[in-house]
């Protein structure tokens, strides 16, 4: 966990150096990745002192019971709240409709009469 804690404040690091040059060329990235990593850095520093002090509260049975039944209640959510977006055909969304070219009555295909 401590690897993993400092490879992320590395990045965090990187994240500055990249976000303060970045700036010098495009302020809106800039800022937007500065953003970024300042709130990658407040999750490292409060994260893991939040997330072992909830676990040290919460008995170990209970424990075993929530990591399956919030696994379960992802997949139910996941599995029902995934259903394929269907447009109306009146939407303003464009279709790839295509309509027959049909010849008029005195021409051939080829164009001529």
């Amino acid at each position: 966990m401590i690897i993993l804690v400092q490879l992320l404040g590395v990045v965090t690091v990187l994240m500055f150096v990249a976000s303060a040059l970045t700036y010098a060329f495009n302020r809106h990235l800039g800022t937007d990745l500065f953003k970024r990593s300042l709130l990658l850095l407040v999750v490292l520093a409060v994260g893991p002192n939040l997330i072992r002090s909830v676990f040290a509260e919460i008995p170990t049975p209970v424990l075993i019971l929530l990591i399956p039944l919030a696994s379960l209640v992802a997949y139910w959510l996941l599995e029902t709240r995934a259903k394929p977006i269907r447009h109306r055909s009146g939407s303003s969304v464009s279709h790839a409709e295509r309509k027959p070219k049909i010849p008029h009555q005195g021409q051939s295909e080829d164009g001529e009469s």
